[in-house]
């Protein structure tokens, strides 16, 4: 299961949740600067999809479902503009 080792990165003590030290460390490898508690706060909210504010693997799925849901949605409209720019 590709998602449930891709979580692993992010559960590195195993506790079924995102570890929020590693999603800071990982945000701020990627660039983003210092990421605040705020900033924290708003990814949790935003992934959080069943409300108890943690982010655990069922939550991370959703997560990544929808982000494949936007990446073909993305294709398709880079599709139709190709198309029309013809």
């Amino acid at each position: 299961d590709p998602v449930k080792e891709a979580f692993k990165v992010y559960d590195p003590h195993d506790t079924g949740f995102v570890d929020l030290e590693v999603l800071r460390s990982i945000f701020s490898n990627l660039g983003f600067g210092e990421v605040t508690a705020e900033d924290i706060s708003v990814l949790i909210e935003t992934a959080d999809v069943d409300g108890d504010g943690k982010i655990s693997l069922s939550d991370f799925r959703k997560m990544v479902s929808l982000s494949k849901d936007a990446e073909k949605d993305l294709d398709t409209l880079t599709s139709s503009l190709s198309v029309v720019k013809k």
